[in-house]
């Protein structure tokens, strides 16, 4: 029995792991008119104009309960690193250092920008201000119809940076369960042969 229980730890310990500890996130959507270039497909653009970025009511950890602010027009070329910045007084400040796509299918696009966050005015349990810690911004494209019809764009902001969104599970996790599963199999294996 006691094998059984610690092979249950061990894959609760590989569920419980698998996601960093959110500081803080904060939803963000576009109500303005998002605009693409070169062309107007999303799926082929490399700069990215958000027509006007507003936080939604989606806010956790010392982002909770911040009132609605508005990060206005952001533009960010996927091919410079450095390119996507915003400011504002109460969210703080986001300077990216990598932007990456990982996801591009037709009408539909995912970037995923790392940068460098220091908070503004509003930093619920901060103790002291937030400065340069390194942060993620998860932005989301939609086309419809494809390649020609109106976009849209959300965007979710963490610190500490929010895993890169993929289809593949990281190594450590696999590794876990794994460890977990041949474990509750050798049990099982003990169990059937002592019958």
């Amino acid at each position: 029995m006691r094998k059984f229980t610690l092979t249950l730890a061990i894959a609760a310990l590989a569920v419980f792991s698998a996601g960093a500890t959110t500081l803080g996130s904060q939803a963000f959507s576009d109500i303005g008119s998002p605009t693409v270039s070169p062309g107007s497909s999303i799926n082929t653009a490399t700069t990215f104009n958000i027509g006007e970025y507003f936080s939604t009511a989606s806010d956790t950890g010392f982002l909770a309960g911040m009132p609605h602010v508005d990060l206005g027009v952001v533009s960010f070329d996927i091919n410079n690193p450095t390119s996507f910045n915003l400011s504002n007084s109460v969210f703080g400040t986001f300077n990216s250092t990598s932007i990456t796509e990982p996801s591009n299918l037709a009408g539909s696009v995912t970037i995923y920008i790392l940068g460098l966050y220091s908070s503004g005015s509003y930093c619920v349990s901060c103790g002291s201000p937030i400065v340069n810690d390194l942060a993620s911004f998860t932005l989301t494209f939609n086309q419809n119809p494809v390649n020609t019809g109106a976009i849209s764009d959300s965007g979710t902001f963490s610190d500490p940076p929010a895993p890169p969104p993929s289809g593949t599970p990281e190594p450590a996790t696999m590794g876990l369960f794994g460890s977990a599963f041949v474990g509750l199999g050798l049990i099982g294996r003990r169990r059937f042969s002592k019958r």
